[in-house]
């Protein structure tokens, strides 16, 4: 049983996920993971990538979260000054970025949960909200 995609998920990402390597003298490549383990583009980088990944020699490049089509989501909403999390379907490419019709997009409820008590006590801090 392959366990590449278990693999992929350490590193919070998918099979076939595109992301950005940074290697210990500060070149950047592009990879994803796969079946095989990790391929590179350009192809000459993938030597033991996935060891270096693994030891902290290689490490990938933050990038902003963003949502993905006909996904559930959720995500935190101000309105009229209550600020709740609450489920969303993703389903417009175009407003898949962090924020959404007045909204900070989240991968999980709990992470919902945290930014909703966050924005309120950043809110009573700063307006006596």
């Amino acid at each position: 049983m392959n366990k590449m995609a278990e693999v992929a998920k350490l590193f919070d990402k998918e099979l076939e996920e595109k992301f950005t390597i940074i290697d210990d003298n500060g070149v950047v490549s592009d990879a994803c993971f796969n079946e095989a383990g990790v391929a590179c583009f350009p192809p000459a980088v993938s030597a033991n990538v996935l060891k270096k990944l693994l030891t902290g020699t290689y490490r990938i490049k933050k990038t902003p979260w963003k949502a993905k089509d006909d996904k559930k989501y959720f995500r935190v909403m101000i309105k009229q000054g209550e600020i709740y999390p609450e489920c969303v379907y993703e389903t417009n490419p175009k407003a898949s970025n962090i924020t959404y019709n007045n909204g900070f997009m989240c991968k999980t409820i709990k992470q919902a949960e945290e930014l909703s008590k966050l924005l309120i006590k950043t809110a009573r801090q700063f307006q006596g909200f």
